[in-house]
């Protein structure tokens, strides 16, 4: 499968980390996509170049699922999709051929997520819908999981992020051979 590869502005990286937990090896893909096509209608248009990027970046994403699902390991997507999941199994297929393998683990989690956005001037902005995200094969669960969030203070007092941090207590169970 030729994928086209015109990324011309500057690429976002991600991380493959691989650990081993209990003898089971997993491997861990921290990534933080473009930014810009939040919704899937807008994903669905192409219209935007943030769009068009980040079809191109879920092609790349669905290719390396791929190969990894046929080495039966355990998988963890995690970071800065940049996207709005409201419907995990359609967001799922665009990242890998076997859906059922794949659970969303994010989707559970309430956002509400108020952040410090500075231009020339500081403002509060409260984020409602998740733009981070969790995806794991199924043999990984969250026992819990749930968004930090800032108080008023800790906003103007320090320099933070411009995303809530997410935060997972995660059980791992030996994976299945297909």
């Amino acid at each position: 499968m030729g994928i086209p590869k015109p990324f011309k502005n500057k690429l976002r990286y991600g991380s493959i980390i691989k650990i081993v937990i209990n003898q089971q090896p997993i491997t861990l893909l921290n990534l933080h996509l473009k930014s810009g096509c939040f919704t899937d209608k807008q994903l669905s248009k192409q219209k935007s170049k943030a769009c068009k990027t980040l079809t191109q970046q879920l092609a790349l994403i669905k290719q390396w699922m791929n190969s990894q699902q046929q080495t039966s390991q355990s998988l963890i997507i995690v970071g800065d999709i940049n996207h709005q999941i409201i419907d995990s199994q359609h967001f799922i297929k665009k990242i890998t051929n076997t859906p059922a393998m794949i659970n969303q683990l994010s989707a559970p989690i309430n956002a509400h997520c108020t952040v410090t956005l500075t231009n020339k001037k500081s403002r509060y902005r409260t984020y409602r819908k998740l733009i981070d995200h969790l995806v794991a094969t199924t043999n990984i669960n969250a026992l819990s999981q749930h968004q930090i969030n800032y108080n008023k203070q800790q906003l103007s007092k320090f320099t933070l992020s411009d995303h809530c941090p997410l935060l997972f207590t995660l059980t791992i169970n030996p994976l299945k051979k297909a």
